[in-house]
C-alpha cells in the first residue's frame, strides 16, 4: 500500500509538473503576446500622433488658402468697383464732351447760315446796285 501511495504521489507530482509546465507556456505565450500588443499600441499611437499632425498641417493650410481666396475676392471686388467708377467717370466725360460739341456745331450752323444769308444779302445789294448803273 505504500508503493501504491508513492506511485501516486510520483503520479501526482508528474502531472503537477506536466500541469505546472503548460501554464509556465501558457504564461510565456501570454506574455509574449503582451509585449507584442505593447509594440503594436507604441506604432500605433506613434503613427496616430504623425497623422494628427499631418491633419493639424493640413488644416493651417487651408486656413491659409482660405484667408488667400477671401483676400483675393475682396481684391477682385475692389478693383471691379474702381473699374466701374472709371469708367462712369470717363462716360460722363464723353458725355460732356459731346454736349459741348453738339453746341459748338450748333453755334457753327447758326453762324454759317448767318454768314449765307448775308452774303446772300451782299450778292443781292450789289446785284441791285449794278441794275441801278
Amino acid at each position: 500500500m505504500k508503493k501504491l501511495y508513492e506511485e501516486m504521489e510520483t503520479q501526482i507530482s508528474i502531472e503537477k509538473q506536466k500541469a505546472l509546465a503548460a501554464l509556465q507556456e501558457k504564461l510565456n505565450d501570454m506574455n509574449d503576446q503582451e509585449e507584442e500588443t505593447k509594440q503594436e499600441n507604441i506604432k500605433l499611437q506613434t503613427a496616430k500622433h504623425k497623422l494628427e499632425q499631418s491633419l493639424a498641417e493640413a488644416q493651417h493650410l487651408m486656413e491659409e488658402s482660405q484667408a488667400y481666396a477671401n483676400q483675393l475676392r475682396s481684391q477682385e471686388k475692389e478693383v471691379k468697383f474702381h473699374q466701374t467708377l472709371t469708367t462712369l467717370h470717363v462716360t460722363e466725360g464723353i458725355a460732356l464732351e459731346r454736349e459741348s460739341l453738339v453746341k459748338q456745331l450748333n453755334l457753327l450752323r447758326d453762324m454759317n447760315r448767318k454768314l449765307r444769308d448775308e452774303t446772300e444779302e451782299a450778292e443781292l445789294r450789289r446785284m441791285r446796285t449794278n441794275r441801278r448803273s
